[in-house]
């Protein structure tokens, strides 16, 4: 019995060692595969903010070649921008769809509104300043950051 006795404090400790081994590893595979099954919320943000660099990198260059003034439409941008002796028109592409062209990718203020566009919004006559937006989800609201509208502007 003194065998006996000496062997069953070992099994005893094996039954808690296992689940606690075993809780550690699914701990370990949910923290690995996490990533790979989480939501796709917010990750086309970044590649929106780009877009709307982008789109105002070509504003600025059309106003420099206009004596200051923005174009009234994207359309107008796009056609001199890839019309000009040494072309800058920049490809963009919808992050989420990724559709290109206009209407998809971007648009005016007056374009029906698309997950992932970023829109082009002249102010003044003749147009001096502008403002940059970038629907953010399928509610079709703009990209929000610290709590308020995110956008581009000159001014």
């Amino acid at each position: 019995m003194d065998k006996l006795s000496e062997i069953e404090p070992e099994k005893s400790q094996n039954r808690l060692i296992a689940p606690g081994l075993m809780l550690g590893c699914l701990a370990l595979l949910a923290v690995i595969l996490y990533p790979h099954f989480m939501p796709a919320c917010g990750c086309a943000e970044p590649s929106q903010k780009i877009n709307m660099h982008k789109l105002q990198t070509m504003l600025e260059n059309y106003a420099v070649d206009w004596g200051g003034v923005y174009p009234e439409n994207v359309k107008q941008l796009e056609t001199t921008a890839k019309n000009v002796a040494q072309p800058y028109w920049i490809e963009i592409s919808n992050p989420v769809s990724k559709a290109k062209g206009l209407g998809k990718a971007y648009g005016d203020v007056n374009s029906p509104p698309v997950f992932g566009m970023v829109v082009y919004v002249p102010h003044g006559s003749p147009i001096t300043t502008y403002a940059i937006y970038a629907y953010q989800d399928a509610k079709l609201e703009f990209i929000q950051d610290k709590g308020l509208v995110f956008f581009l502007s000159n001014s």
